[in-house]
């Protein structure tokens, strides 16, 4: 089962659960197909594009999610692991890319076809083996050692990974379960034991297997080495939505909206935060947050940008002891300063909450 968003990344919740062959029938007969053949229209990777894109239905396929989107509130897994191919890295037309995976892996691919932009393609495998505890050590096996001819992104993997549903009549679908072996399985769970990893006696003798299993090995390590796994305490971000505001509140007077041009000011940023973006974004953020809420504390802003840091930055986060110091010093600048970065921007049209 997939959680659905009926408005997309703008949804902080799911409208409701759908399983596998809903989600088939939908990418088939899809009731968005005009808006997302229109898209195809629109000039890919602009803001008219983005903007689009963000409010059509999206799913989480790796599980259900409850309340907003992020990996703390994946309840259940749905068996299935999410990849995707970008156009960008092949230079070849979906429909050849869905072929050839279709040529090599036909005995493993359950679910494929054309991304919502129609450049992309997406492919699913399902796994009975598959646990949190595993998750992303199962993830990553399919990912180089399976798939490895074939350039996956990188940035599909999150736990609460979200899958616009795309217009793809030709989608193909083939009721498929794999079942990784024990030895992989042994294999993968021991790699949080150095002991063992420094033992090649308890390795399948697969230089490919060592290498990724290595590489996993190595990639906790730096994680750990920019502090996060620490026992630093941040606040959770529920508590943070519920307490805090992120954009001006318009008093909206008639039933579904109010014209009338006001001055507003609303904590943004972009679904996936660039490296050379993030300290200008964080120290944004920052002065923000302060400046839509007065009485915030320096800890919670910093639980934000933590939360935001862990989430959309691509697997890429700033450096826990860099990300906190960005904050801190955008905290007193603004402190002393009490300026608005950005400024202002009027807005006309204001929805009442709920329309």
């Amino acid at each position: 089962m997939f959680s659905y968003f009926e408005g997309g990344l703008l949804d902080l919740k799911p409208a409701c659960s759908i399983n596998i062959t809903l989600l088939l029938n939908t990418i088939k007969n899809n009731p968005n197909k005009d808006g997302i053949e229109n898209l195809h229209q629109t000039k890919y990777a602009t803001p008219e594009y983005d903007n689009k894109k963000i409010v059509f239905p999206c799913i989480t396929p790796h599980g259900i999610i409850e309340n907003w989107r992020n990996n703390e509130n994946l309840k259940t897994l749905s068996g299935y692991l999410y990849y995707d191919i970008d156009f960008s890295e092949t230079q070849r037309a979906p429909e050849e890319v869905k072929k050839g995976l279709l040529n090599d892996h036909h005995d493993k691919i359950c679910l494929i076809g054309k991304s919502i932009g129609g450049r992309s393609i997406f492919f699913f495998i399902r796994d009975t083996t598959l646990t949190f505890q595993n998750f992303d050590q199962v993830y990553h096996y399919y990912k180089n050692n399976v798939f490895g001819n074939w350039p996956t992104d990188d940035n599909a993997k999150g736990l609460s990974r979200a899958m616009f549903l795309p217009y793809d009549p030709d989608v193909y679908y083939k009721d498929i379960s794999l079942t990784s072996s024990n030895k992989i399985i042994t294999t993968i769970a021991d790699i949080t034991n150095p002991n063992k990893f420094n033992n090649v006696n308890n390795y399948r003798n697969d230089k490919k297997i060592k290498k990724e299993l290595k590489g996993v090995l190595e990639s906790i390590k730096k994680r750990e080495k920019k502090g996060y796994g620490s026992k630093y305490s941040f606040t959770d971000i529920s508590v943070l939505l519920k307490k805090y505001i992120f954009k001006t509140h318009v008093t909206v007077n008639n039933p579904i909206f109010d014209i009338k041009p006001i001055a507003v000011v609303e904590v943004f940023f972009p679904r996936l935060i660039k490296d050379g973006k993030k300290h200008k974004i964080f120290t944004t953020i920052t002065n923000r947050m302060m400046y839509l809420n007065p009485e915030i504390t320096l800890h919670d802003i910093q639980s934000y940008v933590n939360y935001l840091n862990s989430n959309f930055t691509g697997e890429k986060p700033m450096a826990l002891k860099e990300m906190l110091n960005t904050v801190e010093a955008a905290y007193n600048n603004t402190v002393e300063e009490g300026v608005l970065i950005g400024g202002t921007r009027t807005k006309n049209i204001h929805f009442k909450e709920g329309c």
